[in-house]
């Protein structure tokens, strides 16, 4: 059998002080996820990126090069 290698440049994002702020105000803690997540995946489209998984306010992306 035969192995497959390719390369990748892989991301994980975080919302800083997110965890505080949903505390504080959970509706504007969600306004910023949403349009997080716009933005996002708007630039994988741009970019050829890839999602992977999301999680609260964080994603895991892969690019196929830096």
């Amino acid at each position: 059998m035969s192995a497959s290698r390719r390369l990748a440049a892989l991301m994980f994002t975080d919302m800083v002080g997110f965890s505080a702020l949903a505390r504080e105000d959970e509706e504007v803690a969600r306004e910023l996820v949403d349009d997080q997540r716009w933005i996002i995946r708007e630039a994988l489209k741009r970019n050829g990126g890839r999602e992977h998984q999301t999680t609260g306010d964080g994603f895991f992306i892969e690019f196929s090069s830096a």
